[in-house]
């Protein structure tokens, strides 16, 4: 009887150990969310051969998880938090489809996603980035554009050998042609003072530059480097009219970014 008794107890004791466990789990899920086993392959968008290669999930707190897909087959796993977002950055290339940027639903319960993406090989003045980063006729940066300059951020401290053109449009801006006096040295060696005319086009490149200024004020701001990166202007001006001011106008990207260099990267 005694036996029975101590057997009986040991089980009871083995049963309340489990479901300790199992609510310890469940609050853990639900506290953090479940893990999600994501895989699938990477493939060549034009050929679809399989990459190999090296590849990091970013989320939403900036920490990454790093990996590398079969030379073979471009096979990929990779275990992520649900209930969050994340940016797939890859070494040498760029995500074509579907979007680098996802959210993972929250989930108590572990899942399997695959997903398959297509990359194509990162060249010369190739487009890596089209954004809306300033308010229209101003050189205030948008608020919601942090969350896309983070993906900058991400694709840079996975590709840090990549040389950066950034092209900054004023098409959305306007300047009335304006007067100012300038001095000069005459022909008798005295400073003299005149007035000149400064016209539409100066004005705007000297906006287009200031808006460049203060984008590179963001990457600091950001952690993005900048020492790789040169200046262009969008030379393609679409005069714009207060009086004939559109909402299409106002939403159209003016900021450009694609690769100046590519540096050799072992």
């Amino acid at each position: 009887m005694h036996y029975k008794y101590k057997k009986t107890a040991f089980y009871f004791r083995k049963l309340i150990f489990f479901i300790s466990v199992v609510i310890l789990f469940s609050f853990q899920a639900k506290l953090f969310g479940a893990v999600v086993l994501f895989q699938g392959k990477l493939l060549d968008k034009d050929t679809g051969e399989p990459i190999g290669t090296t590849f990091r999930f970013f989320n939403s707190a900036g920490k990454k998880n790093q990996s590398q897909s079969s030379v073979s087959d471009g096979s990929y796993q990779v275990v992520l938090n649900s209930g969050d977002s994340y940016y797939f950055a890859v070494r040498n290339y760029i995500v074509v489809e579907p979007p680098a940027s996802f959210e993972l639903p929250e989930s108590q319960i572990y899942a399997e996603i695959r997903r398959n993406y297509y990359l194509r090989k990162i060249t010369l003045d190739m487009n890596l980035f089209t954004l809306k980063i300033f308010e229209a006729n101003s050189k205030d940066i948008l608020q919601n554009s942090s969350d896309k300059l983070k993906e900058l951020k991400f694709f840079m401290d996975m590709n840090p050998h990549i040389n950066l053109k950034i092209t900054i449009s004023s098409k959305d801006s306007y300047f009335k042609s304006s007067r100012k006096k300038v001095q000069y040295t005459d022909k008798r060696g005295r400073t003299r003072t005149k007035t000149i005319r400064v016209s539409e086009s100066e004005l705007l490149s000297v906006f287009s530059k200031e808006r460049y200024d203060e984008l590179l004020k963001k990457f600091d701001e950001l952690k993005i480097p900048k020492g790789h990166t040169i200046f262009e202007e969008d030379r393609l001006q679409t005069k714009y009219s207060r009086k004939s001011k559109s909402k299409s106008t106002d939403d159209q990207p003016n900021v450009t970014i694609s690769v100046y260099k590519i540096l050799d990267f072992n």
